[in-house]
């Protein structure tokens, strides 16, 4: 989940999405430029964790919600588009997908809060992704999955601790993405440099401000490090996202 949901603008569904963020596109665009789109919206059933940031945080946790996101996602970037949500909302969301949608898997190497009563450690989050460019256009095949390493913070600021009320009062944002995920996600849709991305929920800028760093470098799929990758920071073999470094929400 994306942070600033400030500025929303009412959708079809009656929520509010806060305005995407869109990447400027070089003037100079071949016609062979497409349009791809990525959403990070408040999980199904945890509207309550986002109400300081967006005052209709609530309206995410009825599935409808999420329907007439997919339905503009679908009408307005048939190039391609990703889209975040738990493990525990794949049953219902998937569903409401076109049959084309396929499922990739973001796996964090520390696992995420899931409550002292789970048995179980989380360590896994779907990501829906449909279109995309094919291996004809691209010669690079993606992986299906991520494995992300904790990111380092600046010296001195701390790690989040999962006190709900911070949380609800506002004083601690979760679902900020890596910019390891974020390289992930343009290798499955396979972006060019060219090409138009609109981050749906811009939140804290990470996804944004790491498309722009992408598309600075004219990185091409099957071709892109993030800056942590450069260091020699190896998470996982295989594609564009080799060496990559990440955290978990």
């Amino acid at each position: 989940m994306s942070r600033d949901i400030q500025g929303a603008t009412p959708s079809g569904s009656g929520s509010r999405e806060p305005s995407p963020t869109v990447s400027a596109v070089p003037a100079s665009i071949p016609s062979a430029a497409k349009r791809f789109a990525y959403a990070d919206p408040p999980y199904l059933g945890r509207g309550e964790y986002y109400r300081a940031f967006h005052p209709d945080a609530a309206t995410w946790n009825d599935p409808e919600t999420h329907r007439g996101l997919i339905g503009r996602l679908q009408a307005n970037f048939p190039d391609g588009w990703a889209l975040s949500l738990s493990e525990r909302s794949l049953r219902t969301i998937l569903p409401m997908c076109p049959p084309a949608a396929r499922v990739a898997a973001w796996i964090s190497d520390r696992p995420r809060f899931a409550g002292k009563a789970v048995p179980v450690r989380k360590h896994f989050e779907p990501v829906i992704f449909v279109g995309g460019r094919s291996y004809a256009d691209t010669g690079n095949r993606a992986a299906d999955f991520i494995v992300t390493k904790q990111e380092r913070l600046p010296a001195g600021e701390p790690r989040y601790a999962m006190i709900k009320s911070d949380i609800r009062a506002g004083r601690t944002f979760l679902g900020r993405k890596p910019a390891a995920f974020a390289m992930w996600i343009f290798d499955l849709l396979g972006l060019q440099p060219n090409d138009e991305f609109v981050d749906m929920f811009p939140g804290s800028g990470a996804i944004t401000r790491a498309h722009r760093y992408w598309s600075a470098q004219g990185m091409r799929t099957g071709t892109a490090k993030t800056p942590q990758a450069a260091e020699g920071e190896a998470c996982q073999p295989g594609s564009r996202s080799e060496c990559a470094q990440g955290d978990p929400a």
